[in-house]
């Protein structure tokens, strides 16, 4: 009787491997959902710990001058590195809120 239900004819066979393919699919849609949100999950509490490492923003003040480099000079060359790390999607230590140009 086991004989007859599993093999008795080819409708047999193609029912078997459709319920096969569909067992197949719903578990790998199934491990895609669970790591989907694992991942939600993971990245809601980095955001959260992340706002909690910030630090407050201090006032920019005007960059010291160095070996002899005037300040202007040194603010400029601060804002073109920046300006490059910023075009190349670069995390930055600091930010360069305003450029003021003065004569």
């Amino acid at each position: 009787m086991l004989g007859n239900l599993l093999m008795s004819d080819a409708l047999t066979g193609v029912v078997t491997f459709f319920l096969g393919m569909a067992v197949v699919f719903f578990g790998i849609a199934v491990l895609v959902l669970v790591v989907w949100a694992v991942g939600k999950i993971l990245n809601a509490r980095n955001k959260k710990t992340e706002k909690k490492a910030e630090k407050p923003v201090e006032k920019a003040t005007e960059p010291p001058a160095e070996e002899g480099i005037p300040a202007p000079v040194v603010a400029a060359i601060t804002a073109a590195i920046y300006a490059y790390l910023q075009a190349n999607n670069e995390k930055c230590e600091f930010t360069v809120k305003k450029i003021i140009k003065r004569s």
